[in-house]
């Protein structure tokens, strides 16, 4: 089973550059963010499905900025943790927020074309295959305990996924056949069996709300997601990646 180790990308060697103008200066530091990626490459999804879901992908990274965390997860698979590929890059700190160089630009450039460069690992069959299997409450699981060490950075959730679980002995959301009894998301949390993700908003790109069954999945996806503690609002549960980057409040 093929797993990706965290990666770095180490970036320097130029000595700072003059500063840019005050004029040209942000006018103030936004508060930087946490985004956690997950990508599903289950044999669910269609060839095009996937050529969007990468492009959209790229778009997310191009808007990373200093401070922020990038995390990209591979979709749990039946078998060990170990099995899920992983890719970790934190966007470097400017030297002055209010007065950003071409050298700070130039690092957080380098970084971002780490987490390119990563990028085609994990939507390259020859390495992931087609996973039968999707276990999505799995991968939710070990996305929080990436979200739980955010700091101060805002946390940002990102699913590129039909959010259709499907496993063998469990559940299998497609065409709502095998869906979770009423309650039983009050049991799990009643359990503690369900991970805090407590301020985290959710993006879902790939579920389809479309069909009745479509509408009783992300139905349970928005419980289960405000049980954690997170956001998911309906209007961020898309078919298809919207023309430009959903944002996080």
């Amino acid at each position: 089973m093929f797993a990706l180790a965290a990666l770095s990308t180490s970036c320097g060697g130029d000595a700072p550059a003059a500063e840019v103008p005050a004029s040209e200066a942000p006018a103030g530091a936004a508060s930087s963010r946490l985004v956690v990626a997950v990508v599903d490459f289950s044999g669910s999804l269609t060839s095009h499905a996937t050529s969007d879901a990468r492009a959209y992908l790229k778009e997310v990274v191009q808007g990373l900025d200093f401070g922020d965390r990038f995390v990209l997860l591979e979709m749990y698979r039946t078998g060990t943790r170990d099995s899920v590929g992983r890719f970790v890059q934190d966007m470097p700190d400017a030297m002055r927020p209010d007065a950003i160089t071409s050298y700070d630009r130039r690092q957080l450039d380098a970084a971002k074309r780490g987490v390119l460069n990563a990028l085609p690992v994990f939507f390259d069959p020859r390495f992931v295959g087609s996973v039968p299997t999707t276990d999505i409450l799995t991968t939710l699981h070990i996305a929080s305990e990436y979200l739980r060490d955010a700091d101060e950075r805002t946390k940002e959730l990102l699913l590129l996924s039909d959010m259709l679980q499907s496993t063998p002995s469990g559940f299998e959301f497609g065409g709502a056949r095998r869906m979770p009894t009423d309650g039983w998301v009050a049991s799990q949390q009643s359990a503690s069996r369900i991970p805090p993700l407590d301020g985290t908003c959710v993006v879902v790109i790939g579920g389809d709300p479309t069909t009745p069954a479509g509408q009783q999945v992300r139905a349970f996806w928005i419980d289960w997601f405000e049980a954690a503690g997170a956001a998911l609002e309906p209007a961020n549960y898309r078919a298809r990646p919207p023309v430009e980057v959903i944002g996080c409040d």
